[in-house]
């Protein structure tokens, strides 16, 4: 029996007469934590944008948005992983982000290409591609910080 206030070690938590134990370090770096709140922003933005487009368009593309909703859910999966330090979310988190990355470019340019090149780009084709590419290449920045993948590496071992 301890003195109340006085602290013992238990395992990774502190005990402390409090009915429930406080971690001794957070299990993630902050900037996998970053990452991971920037994977579930990207994938809130696309739930948002793919509603928006089928809506606007009367649902006339309708077989694009089950694809939509699979990229949503990966990226809420990739997420999830991360904040619970999992290994395998880094690596999917780096994998598809970068797919994800190359596609969107590639569609982007394409669009690019098949129209005339006399008209300014559409302000709402801009802000249908660019905020998603923003939160992809931040999240792929955080997670390659040394921080991020130091704790990754650190767990493997």
């Amino acid at each position: 029996m301890t003195r109340p206030g006085v602290r013992q070690r238990h395992g990774d938590a502190v005990a402390t007469n409090r009915p429930f134990p406080q971690p001794a370090q957070p299990l993630v770096p902050k900037a996998v934590r970053v990452a991971a709140v920037l994977f579930a922003l990207y994938g809130l933005y696309l739930a948002v944008n793919a509603t928006a487009s089928q809506v606007l368009g009367s649902w006339a593309e309708a077989a694009d948005y089950p694809r939509a909703l699979l990229r949503v859910f990966g990226a809420l999966v990739i997420a999830w992983g991360l904040l619970r330090g999992l290994r395998w979310a880094w690596w999917l988190g780096i994998g598809l982000a970068g797919f994800w990355l190359v596609v969107g470019v590639g569609a982007f340019g394409g669009s690019l290409l098949i129209g005339d090149g006399d008209r300014p780009l559409p302000t709402a084709l801009l802000m249908s591609v660019v905020p998603g590419a923003v939160l992809l290449v931040a999240a792929v920045v955080s997670l390659l910080l040394p921080e991020s993948r130091a704790a990754f590496r650190a767990r493997a071992a």
